[in-house]
């Protein structure tokens, strides 16, 4: 639910106060929530284009 509220959000401050009206979430979670989905996709830097 994090990761897909983030996608629609786009930010992590809006992800986290939406969740948090649920259960207590801190922005740093988030964070951390978005950067292990990243890990997992199939998708190399170069075609990011960075």
């Amino acid at each position: 639910m994090g990761i897909a509220t983030y996608i629609q959000t786009s930010s992590v401050r809006r992800t986290a106060k939406i969740l948090s009206e649920l259960h207590p979430v801190s922005k740093s979670s988030v964070h951390r929530w978005i950067k292990k989905f990243e890990e997992k996709l199939p998708i190399s830097a170069e075609k990011k284009g960075i």
